[in-house]
């Protein structure tokens, strides 16, 4: 029996065991190896010079994880399922973003209601216009809103505040705290 299943892939060689959506090709070829008959698998990528990944299902294959290749229905269905999963995967984050702008429109001052196109249009104005006169020019910043003086501390310089301890306590002694 073994020399016949041999004999029959002896004469055909490689056998097409499948291809992908991309076009590459998958392969089967029984050996005999020392007495023992092992099959090998490989795949042949498609024309193009870019390659594209391969499958999860046809890698499974390839790697010995799944004994028969992936049929041409399963792979439509699969390929279907992640199609779907994309498509909710996207949903979920359209959905995800609205919640976001919700929360950023209410933390902003805005009613709930106001979430509309309209809304969403002043809303973007205000966050802009606010942004846009948060930033000031330094030119015109007028000295009483510039907190910086350039002569105000001086390290070297005593302190303002007298060498007299202050407080009240059992521990306190006046005239013992220097600076």
């Amino acid at each position: 029996m073994l020399s016949k299943v041999l004999g029959f892939f002896a004469k055909r060689g490689k056998q097409l065991a499948g291809t992908d959506k991309a076009g590459n090709s998958y392969y089967r070829q029984l050996q005999n190896r020392d007495g023992t008959v092992t099959e090998r698998r490989w795949v042949e990528f498609a024309g193009s010079s870019v390659v594209d990944p391969i499958p999860v299902e046809w890698n499974s294959w390839l790697n010995r994880r799944r004994k028969e290749p992936p049929t041409p229905e399963e792979m439509k269905e699969l390929e279907l399922r992640r199609q779907t999963i994309k498509a909710k995967a996207a949903l979920l984050e359209m959905e995800e973003e609205k919640r976001r702008f919700r929360a950023k429109a209410l933390q902003q001052g805005m009613n709930e209601d106001d979430v509309s196109p309209q809304g969403v249009t002043q809303f973007i104005q205000q966050v802009t216009e606010s942004g846009a006169s948060d930033v000031k020019d330094p030119q015109q910043a007028t000295e009483s809103e510039s907190t910086f003086k350039p002569d105000a501390w001086n390290p070297s310089a005593p302190p303002s505040r007298s060498g007299e301890a202050e407080g009240s306590g059992d521990m306190y002694k006046p005239g013992t705290w220097k600076p």
